[in-house]
């Protein structure tokens, strides 16, 4: 998330919206947002449903930092165009496996194509 605060004005260029979305309650989003200093928002998706609508939930959940309650799973990122179409999709192997930042913004340069 930290690196595409850095390139927000970026994403702005490409009229792209960014957002995160966390299993985690409201004001711990709200927290880690002011934290981090996010220029965008961070939703929270306690019980999946958002993530299970694009197909990256597990039952153990979308990934968390290690919890005593919650195994830690791949936290996914999304390029989903205009037409709702979905471009892109990254699903790492741990917290910490992100994707680079020109992966996500080739798929949003196709954008339509």
């Amino acid at each position: 998330m930290v690196s595409y605060a850095r390139q927000f004005d970026r994403f702005q260029r490409l009229q792209a919206q960014i957002f995160g979305i966390s299993v985690d309650p409201v004001d711990r989003n709200r927290a880690m947002v002011k934290k981090l200093l996010l220029p965008f928002l961070l939703l929270s998706d306690p019980d999946g449903a958002i993530s299970s609508s694009y197909g990256v939930w597990e039952e153990r959940g979308i990934l968390t930092p290690r919890l005593p309650d919650r195994e830690p799973m791949a936290i996914p990122a999304i390029v989903v165009v205009r037409s709702g179409v979905i471009r892109y999709v990254y699903s790492g192997v741990d917290f910490a496996d992100r994707p680079g930042d020109e992966p996500v913004f080739a798929a949003l340069d196709e954008g339509e194509r």
